[in-house]
């Protein structure tokens, strides 16, 4: 699966389909870049601290259920 979350735009965009989704449990992320079994990445807004590396999607769930929700998979 290759995911990417945009906080400020309220997007979350899962294999290419975009869907709006509530982000703002997240007010700190910019955006979130999965890139499947190679695991992702998150961007803070402005830049606040440095990219973090991540290998799993745990706390993005909600978010991704809530795409799911609106019409996803």
């Amino acid at each position: 699966m290759r995911l990417t979350i945009v906080v400020s735009d309220n997007m979350v965009m899962i294999d290419g389909v975009p869907r709006k989704v509530d982000c703002s449990a997240f007010p700190d992320v910019h955006a979130v870049q999965w890139y499947g079994g190679d695991g992702g990445e998150v961007e803070y807004e402005r830049h606040r601290k440095p990219n973090e590396t991540i290998t799993s999607l745990d706390r993005f769930m909600p978010l991704i259920e809530a795409w799911d929700q609106a019409g996803g998979k």
